[in-house]
């Protein structure tokens, strides 16, 4: 079967960003080659002298994969850091098209000490995207003259996986059993944590702290993410407070699900909290939604625009605030407002995030027959 065109990735194919688009876009004849620019190191870990022989040594490295791969149509730079103007250095050497992806942390979290460095690498970009509206305004705000910018959303290969459960009664009743999710408890996911990890561990310990005033709560904690050492402290509190409550009130999940599991736990999510800060069209949230089940987020993001947001989303300033919601009576009628907007919420989640959705967006992209509008 003939390629309808190419791209090169630099990112972590561990990275379900990174990992599942290529996985789509080859089930639609894209070539995807994907190459680590970071590999098993740490950058920035350790001292400043270990810092930079690492990131020398990840260079050779990415220039060595690069220089190894056939000419493709396109390089996209997932996620854009310090390392940029080196990376597209690289890049252009593989395709004569270099993106650059800019997540939220990327933009909204960044060192503005290095912004005169990141700003002459997007410059150079021969398209700026990133995955939400709320990041495109504060790139034309701190870096003008940008020509090419816009958002480039990734489609959701859950959504799929969710329609087609079989029976999904039974499926999620066998995967709370395999997962260890304790029967008649309202499940809490926290949701991801990008390094180093430290708001998860200052989430266990908030809601351990209360764990008896939270008796018909348990919590799943996502510790794929983080810095070296942090998922394991994260474990390791889990542990002690399920000690202390003697029972289960903690459930790390520490393996990276497909889509296929992926579904099974966002269906059995009753509420998720999504603490990120800088995640304002987050995949989570979106797939948590279309199963009808509710979401505590951050007040820091701006959700209007996300679809179901009036009846499942409920934003919080401080945890403290926050508590009330997650007393039975309020989930009861929380949960009854997004079951009743579940048709519509699933609709425009639909037509909004899905690879059908999106896919001619990215394949426009890459092979630049759709070249990015001036958003100017």
């Amino acid at each position: 079967m003939s390629q309808s065109c190419s791209v090169v990735f630099i990112g972590s194919e561990k990275s379900v960003f990174v990992g599942r688009t290529a996985d789509e876009l080859r089930k639609r004849d894209v070539l995807v080659s994907v190459i680590d620019p970071y590999g098993d190191s740490e950058v920035g870990q350790g001292s400043l002298a270990r810092s930079l022989v690492g990131a020398v040594g990840n260079a050779i490295r990415l220039k060595r994969k690069l220089l190894a791969l056939p000419r493709h149509d396109a390089v996209i730079i997932h996620s854009l850091g310090r390392g940029l103007l080196f990376q597209i250095h690289l890049a252009r050497g593989a395709a004569t098209r270099v993106i650059g992806l800019a997540y939220g942390s990327d933009i909204l979290r960044r060192n503005r000490r290095y912004d005169p460095l990141l700003g002459a690498g997007l410059k150079r970009l021969t398209v700026v995207a990133a995955t939400n509206s709320n990041v495109i305004e504060e790139i034309e705000r701190a870096f003008v003259g940008l020509a090419n910018r816009r958002v480039l959303r990734f489609g959701l290969p859950v959504l799929e996986a969710i329609d087609g459960l079989e029976d999904p009664d039974q499926d999620v009743a066998g995967f709370r059993r395999a997962a260890g999710l304790p029967a008649g408890k309202t499940i809490v996911s926290l949701g991801y944590s990008a390094a180093p990890g430290q708001r998860q561990l200052d989430l266990v310990n908030f809601f351990g702290a209360r764990h008896a005033v939270l008796q018909h709560l348990a919590f799943v904690v996502p510790v794929q993410y983080g810095s070296r050492d942090m998922p394991a402290k994260v474990i390791s509190a889990c542990d002690g407070y399920n000690s202390l409550a003697g029972r289960i009130f903690f459930i790390p999940i520490t393996e990276f699900y497909d889509s296929h599991q992926s579904a099974l736990l966002r269906m059995s999510t009753d509420i998720l909290i999504n603490h990120s800060i800088s995640d304002a069209f987050s995949g989570t949230v979106q797939e948590v939604l279309y199963c009808g089940n509710c979401v505590l987020a951050a007040d820091v993001l701006p959700y209007g625009d996300m679809p179901g947001s009036e009846a499942g989303i409920l934003s919080y300033d401080r945890l403290e605030t926050a508590l009330p919601w997650l007393e039975p009576q309020h989930i009861v009628a929380w949960k009854g407002r997004a079951a009743a907007r579940l048709a519509e919420t699933k609709r425009e989640i639909a037509a909004t995030s899905s690879w059908d959705a999106v896919i001619q967006d990215w394949i426009g992209l890459i092979s630049g027959d759709q070249p990015a509008a001036d958003l100017g």
